[in-house]
This record gives C-alpha cells, sequence and structure tokens, in this order.
C-alpha cells in the first residue's frame, strides 16, 4: 500500500498535463470548455440535431447523447445523393421499433444486405400512439433513433409525422424498399406504392423472425415483474 498515493498523483499529474496539451491546441487556455465538444450532464444545453438531450429529474439532472446518424429529412438527402455519387445502392425500410429485439435485429440486418447503405424512416411518437395505443412507444422517438443507431447495419435514421412516408420516399429516392411481415404489393399504401414507382425504386418483402414481436416482449416483460 505505501506506493498506492504516489502512484495515483503520478496519474493525476500526467492527466493534467494531458488535458492542458488539448486545450492549448484548441487555442483556449488550462480548464475552458471547447464548446465543440458535447456537454454531458447539462439538460439546459440547447438541443441540435442528431443530438438525443432528455431533460433530468431531480437533481441530478440528464445527458447528451450524440446521435450523427439521426437526421432531419433534408440532411438525410445531402446524405443519400453522396451514396449515389459513391453508386452505393441505399435500401429504405420505415417502422416503430419500440423496444428493440432479436426480430428487428435479424430483420434489419437482412435488409442491409440487400444494398450497401441503410436509412431507417422512423415513426414519430405522435404516430405511434394513433397506430399502437396511448399506452405506446415505450421508447420516445429521439431514444428509438439512438438505438437503432448503435446497430452497424444502419447507417441513417429520418423521423417522419405524417400518417404516410410518401414525401420521404420521393425525397430520399432509394434504390430499394423493403418491408417486414406478410405484407404484398396489394397491401402496401396506394401512394406509397406510387411514389415507389414514381421514383423506381425495387420492393422487397421480408418475413418476420418468427416468435418475437414487442407486443409480447412488453407481456413478458410485465409478468416477469409480477412474480
Amino acid at each position: 500500500m505505501s506506493g498506492y498515493f504516489p502512484h495515483n498523483v503520478r496519474i493525476l499529474r500526467n492527466n493534467v498535463r494531458i488535458l492542458a496539451a488539448r486545450s492549448d491546441r484548441r487555442g483556449g487556455r488550462p480548464g475552458s470548455v471547447d464548446s465543440r465538444e458535447p456537454l454531458v450532464g447539462n439538460v439546459d444545453a440547447p438541443a441540435k440535431p442528431g443530438i438525443y438531450n432528455p431533460r433530468g429529474s431531480g437533481e441530478g439532472g440528464g445527458v447528451v447523447l450524440e446521435n450523427p446518424k439521426l437526421m432531419p429529412l433534408p440532411e438525410a438527402v445531402a446524405w443519400r445523393e453522396r451514396c449515389r455519387t459513391a453508386k452505393r445502392r441505399v435500401v429504405l425500410t420505415n417502422g416503430v421499433f419500440d423496444l428493440l429485439h432479436t426480430g428487428h435485429l435479424y430483420y434489419l440486418q437482412q435488409a442491409r444486405a440487400l444494398g450497401d447503405a441503410l436509412v431507417i424512416v422512423l415513426n414519430a411518437d405522435a404516430s405511434v400512439r394513433l397506430l399502437k395505443g396511448p399506452a405506446r412507444p415505450v421508447q420516445s422517438e429521439e431514444q428509438r433513433a439512438y438505438a437503432l443507431a448503435a446497430l452497424a447495419c444502419v447507417d441513417a435514421v429520418t423521423i417522419f409525422r405524417e400518417p404516410r412516408l410518401t414525401a420521404e420516399i420521393r425525397a430520399l429516392r432509394p434504390d430499394l424498399y423493403c418491408k417486414a411481415g406478410d405484407y404484398t404489393l396489394e397491401k402496401l399504401d396506394a401512394g406509397e406504392r406510387t411514389a415507389l414507382q414514381e421514383v423506381g425504386a425495387e420492393i422487397r418483402f421480408l418475413p418476420f423472425l418468427p416468435g418475437f414481436s414487442t407486443t409480447s416482449l412488453i407481456a413478458r416483460i410485465k409478468a416477469a415483474g409480477e412474480i
């Protein structure tokens, strides 16, 4: 134990020197905060595009989580054009993706394998409530986008707030549109199908992985909580 305290002092001194060197490189004084870095624990910091900024409760406050894959539609369109220039085949899918489970992960990996980049058009919270009821979504749109963006198979996420994603299809002009479940061309919304045909997107349907759904997962979590 006799060497423990000096060892910690040496580490502290090294860390101080590293921080001072970083500050010098940024042109600031030692101890200053670089405004380019994300704030952690500052719940009053203004939210930026691609930033998840929940307002914390109690004295602890919240955190700021960067999500560079989450883009407003104009940014997503610019990303798509860069993919086009690089001759990358873009796959588009959409959905709620509340409480990611094995079925979601399997489907998204399969969808990504159909092209070179995968963009998810995510249902906003209000549209989820209309589709699933007032108790859903369990996670907010920012939380769901953050979880999706953590997946290597997902390249971009944008949130849509209208009942249909016709405008997003026409703006993003995907090479391929993918949908999970027992969908057919006849079951697709007529406006979305027309938009897909207008932009020349191939349409593919992938089966669900049997035995997985968010609804059944929520039921199992509730049951487990009562044991």
